[in-house]
């Protein structure tokens, strides 16, 4: 069975992930939702992104990186040259993984993936690192969830999850 990929991201209404380097907002519960979310589960993540959240992974995840290796590494954190070596190496290994970013691995694999789990952030960046289309023929709403500004959140949100409506293989 083919590894299932689920790609995860915050998107701004104008398909931003990004202005350039890190998070441009500022929103907790999205991060509670994102902590439970891949809770113990196997992460893809590129070279640039995995540096950028140093902090953000927990011992329980599993890291698999698309680039050089760094040192010192953790233990539970892989390196892989390109995406076709870590799917053919970690397909051997485990059945599912999501992938967290970066932009150019978000390119990479929307066309594999299954699923995605994307906070849609409800702000105009202008410009930055995008996400890739999402073509509504291809994906099928299962499960959304709005939040509302608040004095917690500068931006409102909505949390939505898609399953994929084409045949993959």
């Amino acid at each position: 069975m083919p590894l299932r990929l689920t790609l995860i991201a915050a998107v701004s209404d104008d398909g931003y992930i990004s202005a350039g380097k890190g998070i441009p907002w500022h929103l907790p519960d999205d991060v509670a939702h994102f902590r439970a979310f891949t809770e113990g589960k196997h992460l893809l993540v590129g070279g640039s992104t995995y540096d950028e959240m140093t902090g953000w992974f927990r011992p329980q995840h599993t890291v698999h990186v698309l680039g050089k290796p760094r040192s010192p590494a953790a233990p539970k954190v892989r390196f892989y040259p390109d995406l076709g070596t870590l799917l053919q190496t970690a397909g051997r290994e485990i059945d599912a993984i999501i992938v967290i970013g970066g932009s150019s691995i978000y390119e990479q694999t929307i066309q594999a993936a299954s699923q995605l789990v994307i906070t849609h952030v409800h702000t105009q960046l202008g410009q930055g690192k995008p996400f890739p289309d999402i073509r509504e023929s291809d994906w099928t709403v299962v499960r959304q969830q709005h939040h509302p500004a608040d004095s917690r959140h500068a931006l409102p949100f909505s949390i939505v999850t898609y399953n994929t409506s084409v045949l993959r293989g």
